[in-house]
């Protein structure tokens, strides 16, 4: 959840790149030169203090190697970078990871959210989904996190807003965090509006027959071993997941939006994880029923990358 700056050129570019998608095209902008001095920059800058000393040849920092992909959020195209051991996970300007790049895609070619006029509020973003979602013509945007700097900071277990209070919600991998989720599901359910939704993601390991918790272990290390991250407090199972969302009362749809997809659209943008183990990449949509609001395309139906 560490948060990073990014220029108003970044903010540009990203807007700019998720209009022209939601439009039908893509956006690709050409590596720009690296400015000498910043981190992009590749000549060794190292010199000899001693002036009988002979001079050091220069060298260069070796270039990332493999296939380059496209980022559909901020247009770069580019050798992505490995993150927790999965290779071209990341991309190398806007930092946006698999999940994130998949949902954006889903956003401008799988729904009709973005034409909506919605009061959205989205929980803990990264930086790049809160880039290319800030401006978007029809939202009232409004992020929220408990421990770091958004426009509301909020408790999911105990959040601060009047009943039927908001149409969207975004969650992605949060859940997993929060020792008590059935609370946090109940008050996602009761400031959401009559037919309001919800989006909303977490690590699902295939295979898992049952969700694992246990609420003694605290240590870290121990979280680590058992959840596969030191703040993770569980791990659920695609059951459980959606027994307990739907406990609170809502409709539930896991969307193999992946799946939908044309894999020449997949690889170029790098969407699916090299997760170890494999991780089902469903888009979970859960509806508080009643009121109206427009639906997610129908299945097999995925506008143009």
């Amino acid at each position: 959840m560490k948060r990073t700056n990014f220029t108003a050129t970044l903010l540009a570019i990203a807007i700019g790149s998720l209009a022209l998608v939601a439009s039908g095209c893509d956006k690709v902008e050409p590596p720009t030169k690296p400015a000498p001095g910043t981190d992009a920059d590749t000549t060794d800058k190292d010199a000899t203090a001693d002036k009988g000393a002979k001079p050091r040849s220069k060298s260069k920092r070796a270039k990332p190697t493999g296939p380059k992909h496209t980022c559909n959020v901020c247009g770069t195209t580019a050798v992505f970078k490995t993150t927790s051991r999965r290779k071209d996970a990341t991309c190398p300007v806007c930092k946006c990871s698999e999940r994130h790049r998949l949902f954006i895609h889903y956003l401008a070619h799988g729904s009709t959210l973005l034409h909506e006029k919605l009061d959205v509020l989205h929980f803990s973003p990264n930086e790049c989904e809160e880039t290319a979602l800030r401006h978007q013509p029809n939202w009232h945007y409004v992020t929220t996190d408990f421990m770091h700097e958004e426009d509301l900071s909020l408790d999911l277990t105990n959040a601060d807003q009047p009943d039927d209070s908001w149409d969207l919600m975004i969650l992605y991998h949060l859940l997993e965090h929060i020792p008590d989720d059935k609370k946090a599901m109940s008050e996602m359910y009761r400031i959401l509006r009559p037919g309001g939704r919800a989006i909303l993601q977490v690590p699902l390991e295939i295979g898992l027959a049952e969700t694992y918790e246990d609420p003694t272990i605290t240590d870290p290390k121990e979280r680590r071993k058992h959840f596969g991250q030191s703040d993770h407090v569980r791990k659920y199972s695609i059951q459980g997941l959606r027994e307990r969302l739907e406990a609170v009362g809502f409709e539930v749809e896991a969307l193999d939006y992946l799946g939908q997809l044309d894999p020449a659209v997949v690889e170029r943008h790098q969407f699916s994880g090299a997760f170890d183990p494999p991780l089902d990449e469903a888009i979970w949509i859960v509806t508080k029923p009643g009121g109206g609001g427009g639906d997610p395309l129908p299945e097999g139906h995925v506008d143009s990358d």
